[in-house]
């Protein structure tokens, strides 16, 4: 991985490898960035701790998803402001979404800030 580092002529952030801080720690100077999803790291409170090493380690950081409802788009978000690329899509291929609140405005996601919680509903 070094080699391929070194190498690069664009940047390379690690993805599937990143499931814990300590991805983001052991790769760090192998990578560019870290490619965190809710859905793979365990939710919110690694995703907050993925966020902080890779910061200790001058690394850039998205949020990204799977093949995941409102609901989940949602509670990414709510995090959104901490990462410096954000790839919140994945629910507008879910056809019905089982929930409301998020709505997209010339490619932004915007979370409904009178619903509770993460800004959705479910509606099945």
């Amino acid at each position: 991985m070094p080699a391929l580092f070194a190498d690069r002529v664009l940047p390379v952030f690690i993805d599937e490898s990143c499931n814990f801080a300590s991805d983001a720690a052991r790769l760090a100077g192998c990578v560019d960035g870290v490619n965190l999803k809710l859905m793979k790291c365990g939710g919110i409170t690694e995703a907050l701790r993925i966020v902080a090493t890779a910061r200790a380690h001058r690394l850039e950081t998205m949020i990204g998803c799977m093949g995941e409802s409102s609901v989940a788009i949602g509670a990414g978000a709510s995090l959104a402001a901490l990462f410096d690329h954000i790839d919140l899509d994945s629910h507008l291929n879910l056809l019905p979404d089982p929930a409301s609140g998020l709505e997209m405005n010339e490619g932004v996601v915007s979370v409904r800030a009178d619903q509770s919680g993460h800004g959705v509903s479910l509606t099945c």
